[in-house]
């Protein structure tokens, strides 16, 4: 069963191949970042303010602004990796070749979940990385601060990439996922906007959680405005979300191998 499982891993990676809009959009997506990070500070006008810019303030003001683009990037990749079988049947050929609904399924998991995962964290390390290599890191947050946040987002993200696979799985359409990721898309925005709230009722409450970044801004007694930033990752809350994500993460993929298990494929 191990080699079976494997040979099938190994098929759907070959396919990454093809279904080029997955491709299209994660590129859309990181050059858009990058996009943002070389312009970073040209909106001001004094000089002295543009000398002041780095790439630890481009994270601090714009983490947030890319990360809902990820979910059309996540309904795309998903739905073509785990939707794109049921269309050609590949599901029946795979059944008649001696293969299990456990390998099908496990196969096409492990391959979108990585894609997926590995490709938004490069559409989020994109613009800081340009940032930086423009303008210097800075002394805004540390860089350790960043790659602890950066690093706790894989777990919402595989949380919310599971619930895109499971979607797949049950309406059989990698274009109904497509556009659920267009429409998460909008309720990212629509929920930070109305509810800002940071908790892990949700894996988008949890990324915005993780990437929370305190922030006051106080006057000096030269009548200059500052901002003081207070970047310190919490720990225990973090170690928190990731379990919460990761445990809701492995619920969604059993309750979706369930249904698959007993799934007529029709």
């Amino acid at each position: 069963m191990k080699n079976g499982t494997i040979s099938l891993v190994r098929a759907q990676a070959g396919q990454l191949r093809f279904g080029v809009l997955k491709h299209l959009i994660l590129f859309f997506m990181a050059a858009l970042n990058i996009i943002l990070a070389m312009t970073f500070g040209n909106e001001f006008e004094s000089v002295a303010m543009r000398n002041e810019v780095s790439g630890s303030q481009f994270v601090l003001e714009n983490l947030n602004t890319i990360i809902p683009f990820m979910m059309m990037f996540i309904g795309a990749s998903v739905g073509d990796i785990c939707g794109a079988d049921f269309v050609d049947k590949s599901f029946y050929y795979e059944t008649m070749g001696g293969r299990t609904r456990k390998q099908s399924y496990i196969a096409r998991v492990a391959v979108a979940m990585l894609y997926t995962v590995i490709g938004c964290m490069v559409i989020i390390a994109a613009g800081p990385v340009a940032a930086t290599l423009r303008l210097g890191w800075g002394t805004v947050l540390t860089k350790e601060e960043f790659l602890i946040r950066i690093a706790a987002l894989i777990a919402p993200l595989i949380r919310i990439t599971a619930l895109y696979i499971v979607l797949t799985f049950v309406l059989k359409s990698k274009n109904i996922t497509l556009l659920a990721g267009f429409a998460g898309m909008v309720v990212y925005v629509q929920l930070m906007k109305y509810f800002p709230y940071q908790n892990d009722i949700l894996g988008v409450t949890t990324i915005r959680k993780l990437t929370h970044i305190s922030t006051w801004a106080v006057y000096g007694l030269d009548d200059e405005i500052y901002t003081l930033v207070d970047a310190a990752p919490d720990i225990p809350g973090f170690t928190a979300s990731i379990i919460i994500s990761l445990g809701a993460a492995a619920l969604i993929l059993w309750l979706g191998y369930r249904f698959f298990h007993d799934d007529d494929l029709n």
